[in-house]
């Protein structure tokens, strides 16, 4: 009984398998242009739009630096002048 369940369940894996592989692929072809006539229909819609009010966020706050950018070192090279014998 196994292995008969064993050989047709075998059976069936290989036959879908074989069934599942089309041996030309299929071509779809679409037309260049579609039109629409709708002369004859009339058409009603109703504009969906969030409700609510535009929040505008404060203006970001500005710090002083804390750090102060130097341009020059000369009093600190001058100053280690003094220190090389």
């Amino acid at each position: 009984m196994k292995r008969i369940f064993l050989l047709l369940s075998t059976l069936g894996i290989y036959s879908s398998v074989a069934m599942a592989q089309s041996e030309s692929p299929v071509r779809v072809m679409y037309r260049e242009v579609t039109e629409l006539d709708l002369t004859g229909f009339e058409v009603q819609a109703v504009v969906d739009r969030p409700d609510g009010t535009l929040v505008v966020a404060p203006p970001r706050p500005t710090f002083a630096p804390m750090i102060v950018v130097r341009m020059n070192f000369d009093v600190e090279m001058s100053a280690s002048l003094d220190e090389v014998p």
